[in-house]
């Protein structure tokens, strides 16, 4: 698979991809987290929106077991 094949892979994902140390995920639509500022691009990468958890900004621990497997298929990133 060519660069921009597993390129396309990763941007024509639309579900959530990474999870933070706090367990909840904090990309794309689904984010349980707040953007550091609201409304821009980086949403996703503020507090958690959880009730109950202490999160105050997101931290990457892994990629979600969906976006892991469509990466494994797709040989990307040697995952």
């Amino acid at each position: 698979m060519s660069y921009n094949e597993k390129r396309d892979v990763v941007a024509a994902w639309h579900g959530p991809k990474s999870v933070c140390e706090c367990e909840h995920v904090g990309d794309g639509n689904e984010t349980q987290h707040e953007g550091t500022v609201p409304g821009l691009v980086d949403n996703g990468h503020g507090r958690c929106l959880e009730a109950g958890c202490p999160c105050t900004r997101f931290t990457f621990k892994q990629w979600t077991g969906a976006f892991r497997t469509a990466l494994q298929d797709a040989k990307v990133f040697g995952v």
